[in-house]
């Protein structure tokens, strides 16, 4: 093979490389622009804020929409829990509050009317006054959904835990809880957290999980730590409770010796 040959085989052997190297970054050049492409069109077809100033200015600045209601019951900007779990902020004007637990409302990220279950708003702020609301229910005059109910009962439950535990503990430790010793707790629990719904309370005494002697212990233990003038007044309603019985079951009368001891109280 002779030195002519060489060359031109050289010669294509570079260029081929140099067209190889070109069609790579073309390539990569398309595939970046296309995954790009895609991530703003998601975005823009399901926004989530995290700045509620900027939100706040964006809503301000709006245009007028065509289809949103002239005379809403109330504007508000929730951070909302979609079915799917997908957590987004929306501005909505509500435009219905009758049906229990859900409201009509036109929702400006759609720009269409839909329906939300108050159960998943995570957060919500007034537009009119700018008012952060804690209870959305009471807010809007929209009745609690059965979901709701459970969600304001499991959370009533998980705050006074260890209360209701030392309380039903005492109360059922004969083996039955009798009208007069649910009426002992109701009363105290209505006495130190001020809710006046009896129904929520009486749900919490229902479904609140009666616990083992060693959790009685536990929760008698906790409450002693943080708090022994707490643990007074319940070792005083629990005094109460095992009175309504004529007769004293050995469980709760060690029952009230574990909490006395806690005291430090003499026998």
């Amino acid at each position: 093979m002779d030195f002519a040959t060489l060359l031109v085989i050289a010669v294509f052997v570079l260029i081929a490389w140099w067209i190889y190297r070109l069609s790579v970054r073309v390539i990569r050049f398309l595939f970046s622009g296309l995954v790009a492409g895609k991530t703003s069109t998601a975005k823009k077809k399901e926004p989530v804020f995290d700045n509620a100033t900027n939100e706040l200015h964006e809503w301000n600045s709006r245009e007028p929409e065509v289809n949103s209601p002239e005379r809403p019951l109330h504007s508000l900007r929730i951070k909302y829990k979609s079915a799917g779990g997908q957590i987004t902020v929306r501005f909505i004007d509500v435009v219905d509050t009758t049906r229990r637990g859900y409201i009509e409302a036109y929702c400006h990220l759609r720009n269409d009317h839909r329906t939300f279950n108050l159960a998943s708003v995570i957060s919500c702020i007034d537009l009119a006054t700018g008012e952060t609301v804690e209870d959305l229910n009471k807010h809007l005059g929209v009745a609690p959904s059965i979901e709701q109910q459970y969600q304001i009962t499991d959370k009533f439950i998980a705050q006074h835990k260890d209360e209701l535990a030392i309380l039903l503990y005492v109360g059922k430790a004969d083996g039955r809880l009798m009208r007069p010793e649910r009426l002992l707790i109701a009363a105290y629990l209505e006495t130190q957290t001020g809710e006046t719904n009896d129904k929520l309370v009486d749900n919490a005494i229902s479904y609140a999980e009666v616990p083992s002697l060693a959790g009685f212990k536990r929760a008698v233990g906790r409450v002693s730590k943080e708090n022994k003038h707490a643990l007074s007044h319940l070792y005083d309603v629990s005094k109460k409770i095992v009175a309504t019985q004529k007769k004293v079951a050995a469980s709760e009368q060690e029952a009230l010796d574990y909490i006395r001891s806690r005291l430090g109280t003499p026998a």
